[in-house]
């Protein structure tokens, strides 16, 4: 039926028999309990719905909420009237605010107060290639962690903090939302190249230059793991950690940290060296 409203006229009753529109002869009888359902007052409920819950008025959130005005009537009710779907309207308030279904309710427009986490809610979750944790989630969206790291509380759920989520991305091995740590902030030269390095750059190259200069034993597990461990080591001092590393190398040169206030220098390209 909801793929077809488009195609009634604002006073149609829902709710009659379907041999109502077969017969033109035949009487409609009201319902016991009020005035029929009508194209107009199953609209006006779904605007009425998304008001109370606090939903912007898209077309996506507006067929939702008919669908799920009409999904109350039991598919054979029909003689249900506007007491009717004030009731239906009464408890799909209720199951929101409590937080049943959330994950449904999760797909309205405007579910998260952040447009950021808004925008990126169904995006799949990328794994951070430094950190040793972030295939747990392989081929889930930020909305399947989300729901595993908060709980399905609406109301804390549609409030979430972007910078705490950011955080709860980056120790769970995933790459944060706001991509930080792919930043440049530093010059460095690699192989005799002068480059731009961001944090996840730095710690790639300590990682790389372990794997390759380092014997294999137990204090180059620990290292490693150590680096890979965002879950347990704060990322300032995994950094610190990887920029000792590299400074105790001859193939990777930082030369200094970017000031965030200016652009990077760029250089020319220099004659190959005698």
């Amino acid at each position: 039926m909801a793929d077809q409203l488009d195609n009634l006229p604002a006073d149609a009753p829902l709710f009659v028999h379907p041999a109502v529109f077969e017969h033109q002869d035949l009487v409609i009888t009201k319902p016991n309990n009020a005035d029929f359902v009508t194209k107009k007052l199953l609209m006006d409920k779904s605007k009425e719905l998304l008001m109370k819950l606090d939903y912007p008025e898209t077309k996506k959130n507006l067929d939702m909420m008919v669908k799920e005005l009409l999904s109350q009537a039991g598919y054979g009710r029909y003689d249900a009237g506007s007491y009717d779907i004030e009731v239906w309207s009464q408890g799909i308030t209720e199951r929101v605010r409590k937080g049943n279904e959330t994950e449904k309710y999760s797909q309205l427009d405007g579910f998260y107060k952040d447009l950021r986490i808004e925008k990126a809610k169904n995006q799949e979750l990328t794994e951070d290639s430094n950190a040793n944790n972030g295939l747990m989630f392989e081929g889930e969206t930020l909305n399947d962690f989300i729901f595993t790291a908060y709980g399905k509380n609406p109301a804390k759920l549609r409030n979430l903090d972007y910078k705490q989520l950011n955080k709860s991305l980056e120790r769970a091995g995933l790459v944060r939302l706001d991509r930080k740590r792919f930043t440049p902030k530093f010059e460095g030269i690699i192989n005799g190249q002068r480059q731009l390095l961001s944090e996840h750059d730095v710690i790639s190259q300590a990682l790389k230059t372990i794997e390759q200069n380092y014997e294999a034993d137990q204090t180059k597990e620990q290292v490693m793991d150590y680096l890979r461990n965002a879950y347990g080591n704060p990322p300032k001092k995994r950094l610190k950690l990887a920029m000792k590393i590299l400074k105790n190398t001859g193939n990777v040169q930082l030369l200094r940290k970017l000031n965030v206030q200016s652009q990077p220098m760029i250089y020319p390209k220099k004659a190959k060296e005698r």
